[in-house]
């Protein structure tokens, strides 16, 4: 959805600057409103899917477009008569024009590497919950703001995929996901479709809580910039980015406390014994009573978290595994960005994979560490 969103942008954007060349001695120039249209959409692109290289140069584009037409636009809705555009008007559309073809050839160039769920038959699905580590998480209503995002991937499919897909699966194979920060659900998809190829139950919760900082900047740490923010600076000083491990260590293991409770909750309300949703619909962060059993995995910020969790809980930690251990793979910490992200990719020496041989590898290695097939197709 993301690629798409850019190039309808950058398509609005190129036939905002076009129309400069075409429209002669009209009453109205309706074409002008594409404008401030389209960079309202780059702005909801922001909030949609946060600040990158692409979304970025969208809202550059399109305030750049929206300035240089506030004159026309004034017209437009002042019925003015319009006998023809400047020249100088002509020159600074074809500048715009470049900049939207370069963008969009820049946006294509690196599209992403993706194939939705349906078309692979496993089930995807999201629950948004509201809430604070300190005191726990309940799931949203209507209209209401999330504070965390969970994204399932189960091997049942159901063309209306929701947490009730679930009643089947095998709850000997459950992963609960830790994404790294610099990366996020997002930049792990593939990787976590190849695990539900293989019949694993695969969670993963993006949490945005106002008591788990992980910039110092407030802006920095709000949803649509945190990935950003991180991902520079991790990229402008690595060994300064390295030596905070330890801070980030501590927000993983209240993530961890959290997921597991979260999922417990899950899957009470499966079996039917309520959950802590029901009553007063709120989930703790504290590690439950349940049996289940989980198996953890996580990237580079999470490995001193996950060996701790599994020594103070090993009841509830069937095994754990780390995406970094993987030699072959070559983006630690970002996901694997050959497929989701090529441009950042690109940055960090790699190059875009469609053939998905990044995910699968390391689907393959993490089955393999739990015991299950040693390959994967």
């Amino acid at each position: 959805m993301k690629f798409y969103g850019e190039l309808l942008v950058f398509a609005m954007l190129l036939i905002t600057n076009l129309r400069v060349f075409f429209v002669k001695q009209v009453r109205r120039d309706p074409l002008v409103v594409l404008a401030p249209f389209t960079f309202t959409i780059s702005i909801l692109q922001v909030f949609a899917f946060g600040i990158d290289f692409i979304t970025a140069l969208g809202v550059f584009i399109g305030l750049l477009v929206l300035l240089s037409n506030f004159h026309a636009i004034f017209r437009y809705f002042e019925k003015l008569y319009i006998d023809h555009y400047s020249i100088l008007m002509k020159v600074w559309a074809v500048f715009t024009v470049t900049l939207c073809v370069l963008a969009a050839g820049i946006t294509i160039y690196f599209a992403p590497v993706e194939v939705p769920s349906r078309k692979l038959k496993i089930a995807e699905f999201q629950m948004r919950y509201k809430g604070r580590f300190a005191d726990g998480f309940e799931l949203i209503k209507p209209f209401e703001k999330a504070n965390a995002v969970l994204t399932c991937f189960s091997p049942n499919f159901t063309p209306k995929a929701d947490f009730r897909s679930l009643k089947n699966i095998d709850r000997d194979k459950i992963i609960i996901f830790f994404p790294d920060k610099r990366g996020d659900t997002a930049n792990y998809v593939p990787y976590l479709q190849q695990l539900a190829l293989e019949n694993y139950t695969v969670f993963s919760i993006d949490y945005f809580a106002d008591d788990c900082r992980w910039m110092h900047s407030k802006f920095e740490d709000l949803k649509i910039s945190r990935r950003i923010s991180i991902v520079v600076r991790s990229y402008l000083n690595d060994k300064l980015f390295a030596s905070q491990r330890e801070f980030y260590n501590y927000n993983i293991k209240m993530e961890i406390g959290a997921s597991i409770k979260l999922i417990d909750d899950i899957l009470a309300k499966l079996d039917g014994d309520g959950g802590a949703n029901d009553g007063d619909n709120k989930v703790s962060t504290t590690p439950g009573l349940s049996k289940n059993q989980y198996y953890l995995v996580c990237d580079w910020m999470g490995k001193t978290s996950l060996d701790e969790y599994q020594k103070k809980y090993p009841e509830k930690i069937r095994d754990i595994f780390l995406l970094d251990s993987v030699e072959q793979y070559k983006t630690p910490g970002y996901g694997v960005i050959e497929e989701t992200d090529p441009f950042l990719a690109t940055l960090l020496g790699s190059k875009r994979d469609s053939a998905f041989s990044t995910s699968k590898m390391l689907a393959l290695k993490t089955s393999q560490k739990f015991g299950g097939k040693n390959d994967i197709k």
